[in-house]
């Protein structure tokens, strides 16, 4: 378990996938995503069987702190261990979770797992580049953009362009960004997760 200000990061768990199936009915979650179609309960447990044997897949229920609730999930994505990179992702489900510093304060959790304890060097992730609140958030915790993949999606009806932000762990080590500094602490020897025991 990572504990944040604001909120944890746990295993996510079966048991959460009807919620999360529920939040891909919503157009508003679906359009933040690269994913655009509706996603059944039978496609999400096949996904989730397919996490437990992955080692290149880490993913994380998000709870509020305040009250326990499950509210999210943010993940690593196509873990690149040779060249200690990966993809990030995250998802607020219901819209009164939202503009509640939720996602940056679960972000920050992921990106010191992946720094500090997986040994991983780059995160990326791509964001539609008229997310301005999204934008802005990575922004804060230290992402820099890198270039725009124009036309990389299309969404409702139209061809949409994506800003790509990476971060690296000597940006992460910056003063303010919740890392210690690479002098004071050696980097960590990439350690590629183990798969779950897969639970009934």
């Amino acid at each position: 378990m990572l504990m944040g200000e604001k909120v944890r990061l746990r295993a996510l768990e079966r048991l959460d996938l009807p919620t999360v199936v529920r939040w891909f009915g919503d157009p508003e979650v679906r359009a933040s995503l690269a994913r655009v179609d509706v996603v059944s309960l039978a496609e999400e447990e096949r996904w989730f069987d397919a996490l437990l044997r992955s080692t290149t897949e880490v993913a994380f229920a998000i709870d509020a702190i305040d009250g326990a609730r499950f509210v999210g999930t943010c993940s690593l994505h196509r873990i690149d261990w040779r060249n200690r990179s990966a993809v990030i992702g995250i998802v607020l489900g219901d819209v009164v979770d939202r503009h509640r510093g939720y996602g940056s304060d679960a972000v920050r959790c992921l990106l010191r797992h992946a720094f500090d304890s997986l040994g991983l060097y780059r995160v990326e992730l791509e964001v539609l580049v008229d997310n301005a609140p999204a934008i802005r958030c990575y922004e804060r915790l230290g992402f820099i953009a890198e270039g725009v993949r124009v036309g990389a999606r299309f969404q409702h009806g139209r061809f949409v362009d994506l800003r790509l932000m990476r971060l690296l762990v000597t940006e992460w080590s910056r003063p303010g960004l919740s890392s210690p500094s690479p002098s004071s602490t050696p980097t960590p020897t990439p350690t590629p997760p183990q798969p779950r025991r897969k639970r009934s």
